[in-house]
């Protein structure tokens, strides 16, 4: 899928011309469907969400702060490193790497300042893909990551019964 994506093409890899690094969407509000955000609290909040497409995929959140003093982004109650973007006053946090079975796992990010919890944000892969499904440059591609997704949790339960 993902070659018929980009042409299929030897020695071309499918993420040509398509900057899937940084392909985010608007942080969702709580009446998105499987996704929730509660309100933030001032100058330091999530402002998106997406995937970061590597040899393992993982989500990310930016985060826009004047400093990240004082401020943690943390899975699960494990924190996350927070590194700053070329942006001002914009910071990225990545999850831990998100096999193909656990594309549908809600993760929740929670954004705290001096240890005070003031936005929470939860997102899946699966939510990425099927917000980038209608998108003319990566459309395809995104319904693909959530095709395959869907096949492997399938897939493995075939061959675990």
């Amino acid at each position: 899928q993902a070659q018929r994506y980009i042409g299929y093409k030897p020695y071309n890899p499918v993420t040509n011309g398509v900057d899937l690094s940084m392909a985010s969407t608007a942080v969702p509000t709580a009446e998105d469907n499987n996704k929730s955000a509660s309100a933030n609290s001032g100058e330091v909040k999530f402002t998106a969400a997406g995937v970061r497409f590597d040899y393992v995929n993982r989500i990310y959140v930016k985060i826009v702060a004047p400093s990240i003093e004082r401020v943690t982004v943390s899975v699960d109650g494990q924190n996350l490193a927070i590194t700053k973007t070329d942006s001002e006053n914009v910071y990225i946090a990545y999850s831990n790497g998100i096999s193909a079975l656990d594309f549908a796992e809600k993760l929740v990010f929670t954004l705290s300042v001096n240890g005070e919890a003031v936005q929470t944000l939860t997102y899946t892969v699966n939510d990425y893909a099927l917000a980038k499904s209608g998108d003319a440059e990566i459309g395809e591609l995104s319904l693909a990551l959530y095709r395959y997704g869907k096949s492997t949790v399938l897939y493995a339960a075939s061959v675990n019964n």
